[in-house]
């Protein structure tokens, strides 16, 4: 060996010849690399892919809207789908304390929060034209209808839920003990022939026990706070079935027809003279005729209240209404004017005897 110097490599390089690819090791390579890269470009736009799959939800929910117009029946479709919301938020505390699913925390919710999303999307997107249907125009049960609209909004918005509201155990008992509440007060009547009031009863004692499930998954002892939420939410629920029945519409009842005039056949209870308009200075009997539009079976006690001007002038006694009549259960009452000034309002409101507001018929006395 030289001083300063390098040994000459004793063995010159061979250049080697490595076997080919197999065409399947060669996929698997540009498949993992497109995964890599995919993966990438989701992380980086996730938020816009977020909101893209939120405007696809709302699309889909419109489909289900359509299909809530013409088929009631499958409303047995949106009671399961409440079901299984409820029982995977129940296992979902067991699934992220389970060893083997104790890693995957994150997926576990992800997973559980997508269910729930695509059910409550299909429930009340199904059940809102329903709720629309039996509402009143002008009438405060509209308040209900906007708010299933805004509920079936939020479930689209998968930011939204995932961020807000699904991290808030408050907001998901608040959230589901209300969309329990719309779902069975629609469902019940439809599919079990109960009347709307008896169905608002047991709807609202449901949505408490939901509410309960949700909220009390929690050490409570020794803290008072819990229980006065309970204690709210009970009072709430209590108020809105003995006083705010007017809130909410009476599904599936609506008033199919009404018709006004002096003229009834009593057999038939046909109006032969109607009245667009009552003629200003009319002295007589004013007649109304309304329709009510009810499934097979269902029977429910409706009356007339009879408003001039706003001022309530009249309360007929109650009715028993029995669904099935394809042109509707028909339903006759009359008011006496005397001298009926011009441009005074009349109407009538159509509900049932515990205050649910089934359809208004108005008219007005013609102008001079």
């Amino acid at each position: 060996m030289r001083r300063g110097g390098f040994l000459p490599n004793p063995r010159p390089p061979v250049a080697r010849a490595f076997p080919p690819r197999s065409p399947i090791v060669t996929r698997w390579l540009d498949f993992s690399a497109f995964r890599r890269g995919s993966l990438t470009v989701l992380a980086r736009h996730q938020e816009t892919f977020w909101w893209l799959h939120s405007v696809w939800a709302l699309g889909c929910g419109m489909a289900v809207m359509w299909l809530g117009t013409r088929h009631f029946t499958f409303v047995r479709v949106a009671v399961l789908y409440v079901a299984a919301i409820w029982l995977a938020s129940m296992l979902t505390p067991w699934m992220l304390e389970h060893p083997r699913l104790a890693g995957r925390a994150r997926w576990v919710r992800l997973a559980v929060n997508y269910v729930s999303r695509n059910f409550y999307q299909q429930v009340l997107f199904f059940v809102l034209p329903i709720y629309y249907a039996s509402a009143t125009r002008g009438s405060v049960n509209m308040l209900f209808v906007v708010l299933i609209a805004l509920s079936a909004l939020v479930s689209t918005l998968d930011i939204v839920y995932d961020r807000h509201l699904s991290t808030s155990r408050n907001l998901v008992a608040v959230f589901f003990a209300l969309n329990l509440f719309a779902c069975l007060t629609a469902a019940l009547p439809i599919l079990w022939q109960v009347g709307p009031s008896l169905a608002l009863r047991i709807s609202a004692a449901l949505a408490f026990l939901a509410f309960v499930s949700f909220y009390l998954r929690r050490p409570v002892a020794g803290h008072a706070r819990p229980w006065v939420a309970l204690l709210v939410v009970a009072e709430l629920l209590a108020m809105t079935v003995i006083y705010g029945q007017r809130l909410i519409p009476p599904v599936p009842m609506r008033l199919a027809a009404s018709a006004f005039g002096d003229e009834v056949d009593r057999e038939s209870l046909e109006i032969r003279r109607r009245f667009e308009r009552v003629p200003a200075g009319w002295t007589g009997t004013l007649d109304v005729v309304t329709a009510i539009r009810a499934p097979m079976g269902l029977t429910e006690t409706v009356r007339h209240r009879w408003r001039v001007d706003n001022v309530l002038v009249r309360t007929t006694d109650a009715h028993r209404v029995n669904g099935g009549r394809k042109e509707g259960f028909r339903l006759w009452t009359a008011l006496p004017l005397a001298h009926a000034r011009p441009g005074t309002r009349i109407s009538v409101d159509v509900e049932t005897f515990a205050g649910q507001i089934v359809g208004r018929a108005r008219i007005q006395v013609e102008d001079k």
